[in-house]
């Protein structure tokens, strides 16, 4: 089996991708249109995008203010539509206007779904307009390919990030602890945590050491010469020393050292979610990507700062991407190509590096140069993300087997590690098995 790798959601929910799902679409094919159709008139495109910060939202608008004045000339026009994660699930409003033949011209993307959707028709196959456009060369090419499946471009990269920790450094200094050194270990890293940790006679918080590190465990699986799969992601290699040693480091932070907790944990502490507990002080580190910092610069009175990951064995990191995609029934798809540039070239940058949300995607040197100037957080916090995309890698998934479905295997198994109910080793031994099966199982439906 050919594994595609991408990047994980960031909503939540159960896994919807699946091929049972997507069979009842009746869609088949890898993608959708014909190449070279031309738009010599008046031209109205739908965008939608998703997400549950206000920034989200202000960025696809200024994104369609972009596009629209550009073109006012030729009478193309953008409309948005956003779809709030808080309101349902994503994937399956994709599913939904996939089976209803109603997907807009263009819709944001997760990498990771991009090949289950795209080995079924969902897109428009950009890469003849692509070919005979130079703005392509703007796009770092590594970016740029995981917006393709199987040779075929859908879309354009418009943000990606790694994940790194965002120190409060605020909370850390009035308790007394130091912040993080350059190099520093899981070793260190418990013991910053320990430090900064306190529980009252019941155990519950009072101040937590770290958080979001159970939604993020298979990054240190990478960090101690781990993996998830073989590299085809024929079989599953979670049952092995170096995955049940890194998954046992994580589930110890929270049940034997019990200094990383979970979000009722936040609840306990009269925290509605990680932001207000960042902003009250109660939370040191967040395990995070640029996501985090929308809402971090919402806060006053704090200083906060993003980390390298601490080290293993090695250093390793998670290479997160999405962007703007094509829909397979578009009408207009010299039109959403331009659109796509707009919101993902060097000017649709700006308004991402002001959001806060991404990273350029583009090679051009002043938007570089803007994103590591805009503060907060600091400049050297800004080359922190830069630096850890160097050892990042991508999540394997398939064409038939998405983040979510591996996650609806082994979250709930997940979940009783970080409480302590069971091993990494008894993780494994349940696991393991139905991860195999699942390969099998869709790799007999080919």
């Amino acid at each position: 089996m050919n594994a595609t790798n991408t990047r994980r959601t960031v909503l939540g929910g159960a896994a919807v991708w699946g091929a049972a799902a997507l069979a009842a679409c009746g869609a088949s094919g890898e993608s959708g249109g014909a190449p070279g159709v031309k738009t010599s008139g008046p031209a109205t495109i739908r965008v939608m995008h998703r997400g549950s910060a206000q920034a989200q939202l202000d960025e696809l608008e200024a994104a369609v203010k972009l596009f629209n004045e550009r073109f006012a000339a030729k009478q193309w026009k953008a409309e948005a539509e956003y779809h709030n994660s808080q309101s349902g699930s994503y994937d399956e409003k994709l599913i939904s206007l996939l089976v209803g033949g109603t997907l807009p011209d263009s819709f944001y993307m997760n990498g990771e779904n991009l090949p289950i959707l795209a080995s079924r028709g969902g897109y428009y196959d950009l890469t003849a307009i692509a070919s005979k456009d130079k703005a392509t060369q703007d796009y770092y090419p590594e970016l740029l390919e995981l917006s393709r499946f199987r040779g075929k471009l859908h879309g354009l990269p418009k943000d990606y990030s790694p994940h790194v920790i965002w120190v409060n450094e605020t909370a850390m200094q009035q308790a007394g602890v130091a912040l993080p050194k350059p190099g520093w270990t899981w070793d260190d890293f418990l013991e910053t945590a320990r430090r900064f940790t306190q529980r009252d006679a019941s155990g519950k918080f009072s101040r937590m050491g770290a958080f979001n590190l159970s939604g993020n465990w298979y990054i240190p699986v990478w960090q101690n010469n781990g993996d998830l799969f073989d590299k085809d992601v024929s079989k599953t290699l979670l049952d092995q020393p170096a995955a049940i040693e890194a998954l046992q480091w994580v589930g110890d932070l929270h049940a034997k050292h019990k200094v990383a907790g979970l979000a009722a944990d936040l609840t306990a502490m009269g925290a509605q979610n990680i932001n207000q507990a960042f902003q009250q002080g109660t939370v040191a580190m967040w395990w995070m990507g640029r996501w985090a910092l929308p809402d971090l610069r919402k806060m006053t009175g704090v200083k906060y700062e993003a980390y390298p990951l601490p080290k293993a064995k090695k250093e390793a990191n998670v290479f997160l991407q999405s962007g703007p995609t094509a829909g397979a029934s578009t009408k207009h798809p010299e039109v959403v190509w331009e659109f796509l540039k707009a919101w993902t070239g060097p000017e649709g940058q700006t308004l991402n590096i002001e959001s806060g949300v991404s990273i350029p995607t583009v090679k051009d040197k002043a938007t570089l140069e803007k994103y590591l100037a805009k503060q907060p957080p600091s400049r050297q916090s800004n080359q922190v993300f830069l630096d850890a995309m160097k050892p990042g890698k991508v999540q394997p998934v398939t064409p038939s087997i998405g983040w979510n479905d591996w996650g609806a295997i082994w979250n709930p198994e997940r979940d009783k590690v970080m409480r302590g109910e069971i091993t990494a080793r008894q993780f494994a031994d349940v696991v393991a098995p139905k991860l195999n099966a699942l390969i099998k199982e869709k790799s007999a439906q080919k």
